[in-house]
């Protein structure tokens, strides 16, 4: 087809602009099917899918069927990653590992979706939406459609995607009608494309089965363009007009039809869609007709296809609104089916009963993989039903036999039933005996089996293993991504820097993919790193912070609670720790107590920095008895009391016990727990082990590793400098000794200027104004030098340029409540959501201790200081007002009253008296 000018620069400007997406959304009628086939003949690969036809309730089996063509090992590792389906490792982890397949495939791609009115109103479009947002550079993605298709379109900031409707989509040469179009065909050609177009996709081999000269005309007409289009070459597709025409028409060539093609075509197509492995397409074909022979068929096809098996518990979620006919006697496969429907509609009783039947079946039939199939699903209704304890009664009769007759089965249900182990009372190690074999790795089960693996290490308190496991996972796959709550005891092995890569990475895909499970547990874990390295406003910040995103109440929140009041016992106020620390204990010995421990060792540690030894111990003991054994709560608690009773003389046997830390330190990779709580709990039980020789090679190791840590601290040297108030310049917690005022002063003024410098003949107006030129230069030289051997005195990475008459001091690790606070004004400045505005200035206020560097007279400084308290005032009175507008009287009085110290000139008792009259104090 010849398209105008205006198409063809619109097919090119496609082809060349940045954008990741096209949306093409125009009628029925208006020459979608012809745009995209000729687009596609511009691109080397093209993907097609169509709502209509590939299974979008199972998008990324379709997808990764697809697109992965030629490569089997990547295919089967995905097609286990869908198996998996944990909470971190779900579809948007195939999505994206498929999309960075795509990126390695040379030269440029197209993929396309079609029919997308046809879409379910259920479809999830995140999952679209995130593929478009990641699009590689060598892939576009085109959605066509009849309707406006609602996408999140903000997702797609900052770069839309291009919007084509029927007002652009034109073309040069009216389309002909559909009689003219057909004309020089006989009627029997006629009476096959009408037969044919019954199907909306469909593919060339099956054409040839039914019509072996259909293949050909249909090519012929797809030469025409217009009506008939190919898909990837193996399908053909007829336009909906011509389909609708046909249709129509039918009556006209009812006596070819029946003469030539008697049988229905949809009973063939499905027979069809059998012999050639598209057991679930052929199975929803066939419920249609009724045909559950057929569809019975079907299912024991897929349960004798791993890929397929696979598939199985998803595709009955997906279709648990669907009403399937019932199921008879003789067809206990598609029974099973109908079963897991039942399992997805929460209707137990129904699949229970079921399974327990067809348990029976299968045994006398003697299909070992259906019936232990049976059993492991009942074993999942039950745990679902909170009735873990008739799991053993179900499994273990099957077990047993499998182990018998069929060895290659019972494997299968190893590698299922980690999560049982408890209640089948199978050692660990036999299950990993069994998932760890060489031959595993070909089973679509294995990711998923690893994982339960290394989350029951996990849960025993065996982290060391756990990790171990975990990276087999990620070298076996790299884009697996490690479960957040395994993150931390990476770090605590002492893998610090894998540990730091593992959880930005986590941090940024959970951003991505608006992951929320967990994610306290990543800025936890990041507080801990940077702790490690001396970053301890950083780390506090981020304690903060991972507490503030640990809503629900769980293990997770109360953990991050926990390590955020020893990190503030530690390094910020331990009277504010214990306050936190007893409240959020009070909490869960009332509501959630198996949550207790981790609060019980927060509040010990407080106690024991505020030098409350007797509380220390009390809080101590009370933790190890509630904490699960070899655990890290276990693990300080228990040193913590250690160390209490060796002070005291009152330990009996201190070297078994002094040992039994040790080794369980090092046995369940808690190394870093020594190393970082060296000085408040360990020095005494090192010491004692170094003097009475008790697993000396582990306390070289933890020395070794102490003396790492205060290398890499000290290397990093972090500069902390508070300008508001009286100014104070530390590293650590040691305050800087200037030699010179001027060398402070110069200091100053380069840490005010930041990136920007100052100017050499502004430094000497302001310190050495009525020197000579000469000897002002001399001694702006000799004040830099002192800066750089102070700087480097305290091991400060720092670099000072001099460039265009200009002076810029750049420090590597600098922490500044000048610093801070510009960001959060700057923030503060755009924000418009009161709760948001009201969060910023408490954080602004928090740093606002009195005015900006109050004891400079500097003129710069002196002018920062008038604009940093005119930005307050306007920031304040901003704040006041719409908090006042929204009926908070009680909140715009607080902030009012903040206002009134900084801006003391001001005469604000009006103010004060218009919200003391609206505010009620009896409500």
């Amino acid at each position: 087809m010849k398209y105008d000018t205006n198409t063809n620069t619109l097919i090119n400007d496609i082809m060349s602009n940045n954008t990741s997406a096209v949306m093409l959304f125009a009628p029925s009628g208006c020459g979608k099917t012809d745009f995209l086939t000729e687009l596609s003949n511009r691109y080397h690969t093209v993907f097609w899918f169509n709502a209509v036809v590939d299974d979008f309730d199972l998008f990324c089996h379709t997808l990764l069927d697809k697109v992965v063509r030629n490569d089997e090992p990547f295919k089967l590792k995905m097609y286990q990653l869908l198996y998996c389906n944990s909470t971190f490792n779900d579809h948007n982890v195939v999505a994206m590992s498929i999309l960075e397949y795509i990126s390695k495939i040379k030269g440029n791609c197209l993929m396309v979706f079609e029919r997308m009115e046809k879409l379910s109103p259920d479809f999830d479009l995140s999952l679209l939406e995130r593929m478009i947002k990641h699009c590689p550079s060598n892939l576009k993605i085109v959605i066509s459609s009849d309707t406006f298709i609602n996408f999140d379109y903000t997702r797609f900031e900052p770069i839309y995607p291009k919007l084509i409707d029927e007002n652009i989509l034109t073309h040069h040469i009216t389309r002909p009608d559909c009689k003219t179009y057909l004309e020089g065909l006989d009627e029997e050609q006629i009476a096959f494309l009408t037969y044919i177009s019954e199907l909306v996709v469909f593919d060339a081999k099956f054409v040839r089965e039914i019509y072996p000269q259909g293949e050909e005309l249909l090519r012929m007409l797809s030469r025409k363009e217009y009506y008939v289009a190919t898909r990837d070459v193996r399908y053909f597709r007829i336009n909906t007009i011509l389909r609708n025409y046909l249709n129509e028409n039918r009556e006209k060539y009812a006596s070819v039809l029946h003469a030539k093609f008697p049988a229905l075509l949809i009973p063939l197509y499905a027979d069809y869609l059998y012999r050639n492995g598209e057991y679930y397409l052929s199975f929803l074909f066939n419920c249609r007709q009724k045909r559950l022979d057929e569809a019975d068929k079907c299912i024991k096809a897929i349960l004798n296809d791993s890929i397929s098996l696979m598939r199985l518990s998803d595709f009955a979620e997906s279709r648990k609104m669907i009403k399937f006919p019932d199921a008879a006697e003789g067809r206990p496969y598609y029974k099973l089916f109908l079963a897991y429907v039942h399992a997805a509609r929460e209707d137990y009783a129904k699949s229970d009963l079921a399974l327990r039947e067809l348990c029976g079946t299968f045994a006398d039939s003697g299909d070992n993989a259906a019936e232990a199939l049976c059993a492991y699903k009942l074993a999942q209704n039950l745990m679902a039903q909170e009735r873990s304890t008739e799991i053993a009664e179900v499994l273990n009769p099957v077990m047993a036999k499998l182990s018998r007759s069929n060895p290659a089965i019972l494997n299968m249900l190893y590698f299922a039933t980690v999560p049982y182990r408890k209640e089948l009372n199978i050692p660990i190690t036999e299950y990993e005996a069994k998932i760890l074999a060489p031959e595993t790795e070909k089973s679509f089960m294995y990711i998923k089996a690893m994982e339960e693996l290394s989350i029951a290490y996990f849960n025993i308190g065996n982290y060391r293993r756990a990790i171990t496991i975990s990276n087999k996972l990620k070298e076996y796959l790299p884009t697996y991504v490690v479960p957040h709550s395994q993150i931390a005891f990476r770090y605590y092995e002492g893998e610090v820097e894998l540990a730091e890569i593992i959880a930005k990475d986590a941090l940024a895909f959970a951003e991505t993919n608006e992951i929320e499970t967990d994610i306290g547990l990543l800025y936890s874990t990041l507080g801990m790193i940077d702790l490690y390295y001396g970053r301890v406003q950083d780390a506090l910040a981020k304690y903060d912070l991972a507490v503030k995103l640990s809503k629900k109440n769980d293990a997770t929140r109360y953990y991050v609670i926990g390590q955020r009041c020893i990190a503030y016992a530690r390094f910020g106020d331990p009277n504010y720790a214990k306050e936190v620390a007893h409240i959020y204990l009070k909490q869960c010995e009332t509501y959630y107590p198996r949550y207790s421990s981790m609060l019980q060792l927060a509040l010990s540690y407080s106690y024991l920095k505020l030098g409350d030894s007797e509380k220390a111990y009390k809080y101590a003991t009370q933790c190890v008895q509630s904490s699960q054994a070899r655990s890290t709560n276990w693990l300080i608690g228990v040193a913590i009391a250690t160390t209490h009773m060796l002070v005291k003389g009152d330990l009996k046997d201190a070297p078994t016990l002094v040992k039994n830390i040790l080794k369980s330190s090092f046995s369940y990779g808690m190394k870093m727990i020594v190393v970082d709580n060296y000085y408040d709990i360990f020095a005494k039980i090192i010491a004692f082990a170094k003097q009475n020789k008790i697993e000396t090679d582990y306390v070289q190791e933890v020395e070794d590793a102490l003396k790492k840590k205060e290398k890499q601290k000290h290397s990093a040297g972090s500069i902390n400098i508070d300008l508001f108030g009286d100014i104070r310049i530390a590293v650590g917690n040691e305050v800087i000794q200037w030699k010179t005022r001027k060398s402070k002063d110069l200091f100053l003024h380069y840490i005010l200027a930041g990136e920007q410098g100052i100017d050499r003949s502004v430094i000497i107006d302001y310190l050495w104004k009525d020197y000579l030129y000469e000897s002002a230069i001399n001694n702006l030289k000799t004040t830099n030098n002192i800066i750089r051997k102070t700087l480097a005195s305290h091991n400060i990475e720092y670099k000072l340029d001099y460039v265009n008459s200009r002076y810029i001091l750049r420090i590597e690790n600098l922490e500044s409540d000048y610093a801070h606070y510009k960001s959060l004004m700057q923030r503060y400045k755009v924000e418009t959501v009161v709760t948001k505005m009201s969060d910023l200035m408490n954080q602004i206020l928090s740093l606002y201790k009195g005015d900006f560097a109050t004891d400079v007279s500097y003129s710069d400084f002196v002018d920062e200081r008038k604009s940093i308290r005119q930005e307050m005032v306007f920031g304040l009175l901003r704040l006041v007002r719409t908090l006042a507008m929204q009926g908070e009287y009680m909140e715009a009085k607080r902030y009012l009253s903040s206002l009134i110290v900084i801006d003391k000139q001001t005469d604000y008792s009006h103010m004060v008296a218009e919200l003391d009259s609206r505010i009620n104090l009896t409500e």
